[in-house]
């Protein structure tokens, strides 16, 4: 059966910042801007102020302009402004969260005005729709427009995303596989592409940032204190893109095998009657004899905790995304990731170091890699979680996004001049 979880798992706070900063990282961004002449000013622009992938990149630049000396305005629409006042940002109220022609019109007519009301010197559009506004506001101006085209949409999407995001006087792509796309499309030249992953808050996903409350709380809720077994945790979207059901075929064709009677897999989501792919997952579950190792845990609020209670990550998409924050967040904290070699998941995850890469909507090569990783030694195990950690650290931290954003920033001003 698959179930949910009696009791919510405890939600965690974030620092305080939306980096979490150690000094060195301090240090490092406030030399960025030297030599500049003139303090730089910059706008990021965001729908809302929300906790998704490119609001909190957006975040973390902005406190990495403010570090570096210069002056963050961030426009949205609205949510906690509060966090701005944190790393030291000023907010400007607009609308972008509006869509449609008419709207991108409007903002494009606000983004100006403030373009021109804060003497901005670099706007930063993330989204097509507000590229759009800005690009037309920017337009006989002496601001810089970068964009990022990043996220983690199954690229038929992204190609959309490139038509306005590629408009961008430079662009910042996700992965080496946005990069691909955007120049094979014939979106963008390649010498106004620059490589950055949003990267994760690695102060968070980081084993000692997560108290024994919080396991012991989500433990609880999974029922792991009474019966605990080795565990398999799918975080992501329940959605057939991600590819759920390649690992309930894989757990059916692991399940049963000797050494493995006990093993689970947790997936996010909830079994209801019109949620047909949960319904697909269940179904497969029955006829693969793997009922009652797939639990649907409902909303994963404390994703640290609960990748530190699995004994192995998995993110297997079947489509390529542009990022896997996934498999970079499993990184920080040290967990073996086995992932889809497609797309950025294979950017992120290092063959038999980090973790695994197993071809796309391939569940018998998916089973066969979880029986290895379960199967390693003590000592293999050990290696395998330092070295994630230390490639997280090198990779894919927002520290490191972050600081090479403004390095970006500055790159364009000094070209600029």
């Amino acid at each position: 059966m698959l179930f949910r979880p009696k009791q919510p798992p405890l939600r965690f706070a974030h620092p305080s910042g939306a980096l979490g900063l150690d000094q060195a990282s301090r240090d490092a961004m406030r030399s960025v801007f030297d030599g500049m002449g003139k303090r730089l000013t910059v706008l990021q622009l965001m729908p809302r102020i929300e906790a998704g992938g490119a609001e909190i990149a957006a975040l973390g630049a902005a406190e990495a302009v403010v570090l570096a000396g210069g002056r963050s305005i961030v426009a949205a629409a609205g949510g906690p402004v509060e966090r701005l006042k944190r790393i030291g940002a000023e907010f400007a109220e607009a609308p972008l969260d509006a869509r449609g022609p008419v709207a991108i019109a409007r903002n494009g007519g606000r983004i100006k005005r403030l373009i021109d009301e804060y003497q901005v010197d670099i706007v930063h559009a993330r989204t097509r729709e507000i590229a759009w506004a800005a690009r037309q506001a920017t337009k006989g101006s002496r601001a810089i427009l970068v964009t990022t085209c990043g996220g983690d949409a199954p690229f038929n999407d992204a190609g959309k995303d490139a038509g306005a995001l590629g408009e961008g006087d430079h662009i910042i792509a996700g992965s080496e596989h946005v990069r691909g796309l955007l120049i094979g499309d014939d979106n963008a030249r390649e010498d106004k592409i620059t490589i950055i992953p949003d990267g994760a808050n690695l102060a968070v996903y980081a084993a000692e940032a997560v108290g024994p409350q919080r396991l012991t709380t989500l433990a609880r809720a999974w029922g792991m204190l009474e019966e605990p077994a080795p565990t398999i945790l799918a975080p992501g979207p329940t959605v057939p893109e991600r590819g759920k059901h390649v690992l309930a075929r894989a757990l059916g064709e692991i399940a049963n095998a000797p050494g493995h009677s006990d093993l689970v897999a947790i997936i996010p989501g909830e079994l209801k009657p019109k949620d047909t792919y949960a319904q697909q997952l269940a179904w497969i579950a029955r006829k693969r004899g793997a009922t009652g190792r797939i639990f649907l845990a409902g909303a994963l609020t404390d994703i640290p905790a609960a990748m530190m209670l699995a004994d192995i990550i998995v993110s297997v998409p079947v489509e390529p995304l542009g990022q896997d924050p996934i498999a970079a967040m499993a990184a920080g904290l040290g967990k073996p990731v086995i992932g889809a070699d497609i797309g950025a998941t294979a950017e992120v995850v290092v063959e038999g170091v980090t973790g695994r890469l197993v071809p796309p909507d391939d569940p018998e090569a998916l089973g066969r890699a979880i029986t290895e990783l379960l199967a390693a030694n003590a000592k293999e195990k050990a290696e395998m979680s330092a070295a994630a950690r230390t490639w997280a650290l090198a990779k894919f931290s927002a520290t490191g996004s972050a600081l090479a954003v403004i390095r970006q920033y500055a790159e364009l001003m000094k070209t600029a001049k």
